[in-house]
């Protein structure tokens, strides 16, 4: 599966995609959203939450950019652990 195949996608489909087919990578948090992070295949997909983690707000795939940026951080943390 493509990101565009994805892109395409109902809402609920995009769901069962990444409860098949992703692997957790990270999560971010905001003052307006939580966002888990997974991969999918060749890209990424953020379920986005409400603060409170009750409502599924939005479900995005990306491959690389700004969208990437946020996790770098945590992933750059990761390294110096070791």
């Amino acid at each position: 599966m493509t990101l565009q195949d994805f892109d395409y996608l109902t809402f609920i489909e995009k769901l069962n995609v990444v409860k098949e087919f992703g692997e957790f990578a990270d999560n971010f948090r905001s003052k307006t959203e939580n966002i888990r992070c997974f991969s999918v295949h060749k890209f990424f997909v953020e379920i986005v939450y409400d603060t409170e983690m009750t409502n599924i707000i939005d479900i995005r795939g990306f491959e690389s950019g700004i969208s990437l940026d946020k996790y770098v951080i945590n992933f750059n943390n990761c390294n110096n652990r070791f």
